[in-house]
């Protein structure tokens, strides 16, 4: 759970279930192997997106996330950021790209006084992650 839990307490993801207690659940469920592969009607190949989702829909990306302008190219090449609902297959959103995340990291260290170190050098100064 440290990387959803380091996650949520920077403001990029927020746990959706109404009880905390299956978030701890959660944790276990992303160190399991997904569920096979179910085939369906659909071209032959149909996956359970029970199984893909690894039954993690509670994480989503926090409702208030919004491109910063050093990434708004992201939309012309993977479409724009289009709000779905919590615990759907795309956590809350669609198109977020792994540039959004890093985006939004670089703008942590930046707004945290932590230039020039990585996300893990920062963590292991800070004392609010002393947790993880």
């Amino acid at each position: 759970g440290g990387m959803l839990d380091f996650l949520e307490s920077i403001g990029f993801l927020e746990w959706s279930a109404w009880d905390r207690e299956s978030k701890e659940e959660s944790w276990n469920d992303l160190a399991k192997p997904p569920g096979p592969i179910e085939f369906g009607d659909y071209g032959g190949r149909e996956e359970s997106y029970d199984d893909y989702a690894g039954g993690n829909r509670a994480w989503n990306y926090t409702s208030t996330y919004a491109r910063s302008p050093r990434v708004q190219w992201i939309d012309a090449v993977a479409g724009p950021l289009v709000r779905g609902h919590p615990q759907d297959l795309y956590g809350g959103f669609q198109h977020i790209t792994g540039y959004d995340l890093a985006d939004f990291l670089q703008r942590w260290l930046e707004d945290n006084s932590f230039e020039g170190l990585s996300i893990c050098e920062a963590i292991l100064v800070d004392e609010r992650f002393e947790h993880l």
